[in-house]
């Protein structure tokens, strides 16, 4: 997901970083992609009062409908020795009481007909926020043993996939890159004039959303753990909840073991994010985590074009001065589209956003299939001036994706197929994880510098603007989803309180991480592991949901020991696939 929100001037944990794109994302081929990455975070307890009209519903299960999952689309092996079947569940928009329309949260289960006394139902969630856990269950390839026991259940949260409002209403906004073409603003500001014309198109797109969806503000990491408790209460009655949260849905398990802990069962953190705020120690540890990815892509590239690791990396360095001259060509680029003579083609200008975000983005493929993808754009970038390639793993972090995985001449910003997942994540990350930060001085931005040099010096160099961040003004206001809610006297202000994660269960949590995970860097594993005491399995991969994969023998053996067999699951180390 996830990216970091780096906000215009924000501190994120020491590392001051200059731009002015959500940094948090879900790509969209990848069903265990996207984690939030919370700096510091201001959240309240969900545990707050919910009507037994929602916890005592009567769930349905019946066919699915073509909308959620056709039957003449390719089927797992797990779905073809399974029936399919869906159903919804009705949830508050506002859990305080007032007046509110309501969410209809979409279901789809998996079950065995051999397996006639379940021991239960295991619910799963991709993270996001916006990953659908509907999609997920039908992407995946459960482990028979598991498959044999118990129920999966996939649940896509409130205005993520096909869970809109009760009257059929979806939440979406108008198109940001749209926005942005009219008001000229850059994706990636290097300049105070490119950052005022960037605050009057963020500013105008999230006013114009807001009027569109006047609960908005109910889209959050509180609201949906209470939705999740709903959703126990109301599929399995009397039974704790089984949950293997990936990425950002790690942050929807911790809050729940630290609220519900009358109702834990089985909960298992993949590749986790952390539930509350981030020290300058795990900033800087994710800082470096991407540093490492980077030097593994430059090696890669090296060994490709049979050249030195530095001239690998002054060929980055030119591709992006390319971009920030205006000079890189693309598909999806933010200025008037034009003709180049040259190779005939009708071309836009791209942006160094498109080309930075599109480096972060491969971060959530293998490290064989993301060297291939950096190999093949940065040979297109560096060597035809074209970066339609990283711009397609850009939009693919935005929420946007491109049919058949190509970009066939100009794309008209407007129609790219797009989901809502970016919206969301800006809108959870504002309201429960962005700090009010005052401004900081010159010394203080100096230092948040050096740090973040000294903890990536590469990656740094190349997400950092021209400009020496420590002589740009400070006095610039970030507009974002918080500024609106604070404005706005109709709706709540951003809770100031937090939540201590903690686990009261007496039930063990399993937390499985990736020993080289950029996304959600082991750091992080090993820290919530520690909050809520949990068994702590460390995978020798890079890959960002090891457990939501299913396809690592050692993990799954680990799942099933942990679901299926009394007695605790001892830490342990796995290797990778």
């Amino acid at each position: 997901m996830c990216r970091q929100a780096r906000l215009d001037f924000s501190l994120n944990g020491g590392s001051l970083k200059i731009s002015t794109q959500n940094h948090s994302f879900r790509l969209a081929a990848t069903a265990a992609a996207t984690l939030l990455v919370a700096v510091v975070a201001f959240v309240t307890s969900p545990k707050g009062g919910i009507s037994a009209e929602y916890l005592d519903q009567k769930v349905v299960w019946e066919s699915c409908p073509v909308s959620v999952h056709d039957p003449e689309d390719a089927w797992t092996k797990a779905e073809k020795r399974s029936e399919v079947t869906c159903a919804t569940v009705l949830v508050p928009a506002d859990y305080s009481g007032n007046a509110s329309p309501e969410f209809k949260l979409q279901l789809a289960r998996l079950h065995d007909p051999k397996n006639k006394s379940p021991l239960g139902s295991i619910f799963i969630n991709p993270g996001g926020p916006g990953g659908s856990g509907v999609e997920q269950l039908f992407d995946s390839e459960f482990p028979n043993e598991l498959l044999s026991k118990y129920d999966f259940i996939g649940f896509d949260p409130r205005a993520v996939g096909f869970s809109d409002f009760a009257d059929g209403s979806e939440f979406k906004c108008d198109n940001l890159l749209a926005y942005r073409e009219k008001f000229g603003a850059p994706n990636f500001a290097n300049t105070l004039d490119e950052l005022k014309a960037d605050y009057v198109a963020r500013r105008d797109y999230l006013t114009d959303c807001a009027a569109k969806n006047p609960f908005w503000w109910t889209i959050n990491t509180d609201n949906m753990v209470r939705d999740l408790e709903v959703l126990r209460a109301s599929v399995t009655r009397d039974k704790p909840l089984n949950f293997i949260g990936t990425s950002y849905g790690t942050v929807l398990a911790a809050r729940y073991v630290a609220s519900y802990p009358e109702h834990v069962g089985k909960i298992v953190l993949d590749s986790p994010a952390l539930a509350d705020e981030m020290s300058e120690e795990d900033s800087l540890a994710s800082d470096a985590a991407t540093e490492a990815r980077l030097t593994n892509y430059l090696k890669g590239y090296a060994r490709h074009a049979k050249i030195s690791v530095g001239e690998a990396w002054n060929r980055l360095l030119e591709v992006k001065r390319s971009a920030q001259d205006h000079e890189l060509l693309g598909y999806a680029g933010l200025e008037k589209d034009f003709y180049d003579e040259e190779t005939d083609s009708w071309f836009m200008k791209s942006t160094e956003d498109f080309l930075i975000d599109g480096i972060e983005g491969l971060s959530y493929l293998p490290i064989e299939d993301a060297r291939e993808e950096f190999n093949a754009c940065l040979d297109a970038a560096y060597e035809n001036q074209v970066n339609d390639c990283f711009e397609f793993y850009a939009l693919s972090m935005w929420g946007m994706s491109v049919e058949d995985g190509e970009m066939d001449g100009i794309i008209d910003s407007y129609d790219i197929d797009r989901d809502n997942s970016n919206e969301l994540i800006q809108i959870v990350w504002s309201l429960e994880y962005e700090a009010p930060v005052e401004p900081l001085s010159e010394t203080q931005s100096q230092l948040a510098y050096d740090r973040f040099k000294n903890a990536a010096p590469k990656f740094s160099q190349l997400y950092l603007s021209q400009e020496d961040p420590g002589k740009l003004p400070k006095n610039i206001k970030t507009y974002s989803w918080r500024s609106l809610a604070i404005d706005d006297p109709t709706i709540p202000d951003p809770p100031k309180s937090q939540t201590k994660i903690e686990n009261r269960s007496g039930k063990q949590v399993l937390v499985i991480g990736g020993a080289r995970d950029s996304v959600t860097p082991f750091h992080q594993a090993k820290k919530i592991a520690k909050q809520l005491n949990a068994a702590l399995i460390k995978v020798d991969t890079d890959e960002h949901g090891s457990a939501a994969s299913y396809d690592n023998e050692c993990v799954n053996a680990v799942l099933v020991s942990y679901f299926t067999r009394a007695g605790k699951i001892p830490s342990s180390v796995c290797s990778g696939r």
